[in-house]
């Protein structure tokens, strides 16, 4: 069953002599594959007036067809009248008796969920009142672009016109269908040109105008057609539409033809290339015609980004016995930490000082040890060039004018949160590898822990303080974590004012981040199977969280 209306069947008795005693009539139900379901309908003509309303199963992005009061009695649109359109974005043009409506803002009819929605509603110069119009010629292009494969509207019973004769079977220059048109590149000045080639008649076409290495629209500024009887129409987002009210149609060509010159709006747009997409052409038939044209071809992935690194480079000592270490990064990271060397022997470091563009950045010094990290949660931002990241002093004025400092034990966090911070790879000035032989392996316990560490807190004070303990079957050389109330989640702010009960530094504040470091290499030991204390706090907002419970 191709259509609704081949589902009606008749059986009729069959007589000449014999009994029938029974008929069977087996009926064999041939679904079609989805497609797009369109209809119209006619109000009755009331003073010069008469509405077009649809329904639809699919969005559908435009139409056309004639008008009539009866077969070949055609309906003339009156051209002082006001076209009333209820889709928004749609324009309809009405000229002779034929109606055209499309957008070229993009807009679609939407689909009508099963309610008959009106279209538009058209002013006539003629036509009885009273008698509601009938159509023929109609074509509605699908959304996205194509003719709708099933149109239902109150259809005249004859033709308005004779079917015009079958066109020459004029190969078309490329593309092997019907009609193909291709763009050229917009000029200098900002102006392009459509040509096509065709082997049949055409009444009426639209498309769409992309930059081809975008593929976005680009807005037309004007458009012009030398064709004879057509008007042409481009929108901001690069459709251009071309139809003729009076019948005439795009001739036939086996060589490239003008179809329409067109100026972009955008100085940007100048020199680019064009494709098009979403072509419909329709024949005087009103019936959709194959289009071959050149697609847009998918625009290059771009380049994967060059992978994340941080390059630290030393300065000469100055005469201060200062030195500097400076830093290019193509991403921002979070903390960084290092060792600093003079050939095989490490320097003392007495003290370091963040750069002036680091505020937020509290760096610290411990031998050869340097680290540096936020309590804020800033970052060191991405530099191209070489960037001042801290200056330090050495303890030792001999090395004044030395240019052999290097790096060893090079750490720099990412900028993540929380225990999956990523370490990021850094290229530096590296220490030689000392000709020591390595030490032997410490002895292995005799009883050998899990590697787990844990973490509680006591309740607020009603001063304010409160003590986070730790349980460890390990000693462990450094810890992060963030404070909050367990009740509400909400971070707690901390004050500076810390008492550590490890050999470990413990910084914290100003907002609800502690840390721990040692830069002499001290650890925390293990604790066996007790609570042992890590470390004292204090909260900024004591009448907030007093009493409050933390994790």
């Amino acid at each position: 069953i191709d259509s609704p209306q081949d589902t009606h069947f008749a059986a009729r008795n069959m007589t000449g002599g014999a009994t029938m005693s029974s008929l069977v009539l087996t009926i064999l139900c041939l679904v079609p594959a989805a497609r797009a379901f369109f209809t119209l309908s006619t109000s009755p003509i009331t003073g010069g007036q008469f509405t077009v309303s649809y329904t639809a199963d699919e969005s559908t992005k435009g139409y056309q067809f004639n008008i009539f009061s009866a077969p070949g009695v055609s309906i003339t649109i009156d051209a002082s009248g006001t076209i009333t359109d209820f889709i928004p974005g749609f324009t309809t043009s009405g000229g002779g008796n034929t109606v055209l409506g499309f957008s070229l803002s993009g807009a679609s009819i939407p689909a009508s969920n099963g309610q008959v929605l009106p279209l538009v509603s058209l002013p006539v110069a003629s036509g009885p009142n009273g008698v509601a119009p009938c159509l023929a010629d109609v074509v509605v292009s699908a959304d996205p672009a194509g003719a709708v494969e099933t149109v239902d509207f109150p259809s005249c019973t004859a033709s308005s016109a004779p079917s015009p004769p079958p066109p020459p079977s004029t190969p078309p220059a490329s593309g092997g269908t019907p009609v193909f048109v291709q763009a050229s590149s917009v000029s200098s000045g900002g102006a392009f040109d459509v040509q096509y080639t065709s082997n049949v008649l055409v009444s009426g076409f639209q498309f769409d105008v992309l930059n081809a290495a975008s593929e976005t629209g680009v807005a037309i500024a004007s458009v012009a057609t030398t064709l004879t009887g057509f008007s042409v129409s481009g929108g901001n987002t690069g459709t251009i539409v071309g139809f003729s009210l009076s019948g005439d149609v795009v001739p036939i060509t086996s060589t490239f033809s003008t179809l329409v010159t067109a100026n972009v709006a955008s100085a940007a747009d100048f020199g680019i290339d064009l494709c098009l997409e979403q072509l419909v052409f329709s024949d005087p038939g009103a019936s959709a015609v194959d289009v071959g044209h050149a697609p847009c071809a998918s625009a290059p992935s771009p380049p994967p980004p060059p992978p994340s690194q941080v390059i630290l480079d030393i300065s000469e000592v100055k005469s201060d016995s200062s030195f500097d270490i400076l830093y290019t990064s193509n991403i921002p990271f979070s903390g960084y930490q290092f060792d600093v060397g003079a050939g095989l022997e490490d320097v003392v470091v007495s003290s370091v000082t963040s750069s002036p563009q680091l505020t937020d950045f509290t760096p610290s010094a411990g031998g050869s040890t340097i680290i540096g990290f936020s309590l804020s949660g800033a970052f060191v931002p991405s530099a191209q060039v070489a960037t001042l990241l801290c200056s330090a002093v050495l303890t030792d004025s001999s090395l004044v004018g030395s240019t052999n400092l290097c790096l060893k034990n090079v750490v720099i966090s990412g900028s993540g949160s929380g225990s999956g911070v990523p370490a990021v790879p850094a290229v530096f000035p590296p220490c030689p590898e000392t000709s020591a032989p390595s030490p032997p392996p410490p002895p292995p316990s005799s009883t050998p822990g899990s590697g787990q560490v844990s973490f509680t807190a006591t309740t607020i004070t009603g001063s304010g303080t409160f003590q986070v303990l730790y349980k460890s079957d390990v000693a462990f050389a450094g810890f992060q974590f963030d404070v909050l109330a367990l009740e509400t989640a909400e971070k707690i702010n901390l004050s500076p004012d810390v008492t550590s009960s490890t050999a470990l530094t413990v910084s914290a504040g100003p907002v609800n981040t502690v840390i721990g470091f040692s830069l002499a290499g001290e650890t925390v030991p293990p604790s066996g199977f007790q609570d042992q204390p890590l470390a004292s706090l204090s909260v900024v907002d004591v009448s907030k969280f007093a009493a409050s419970h933390v994790c």
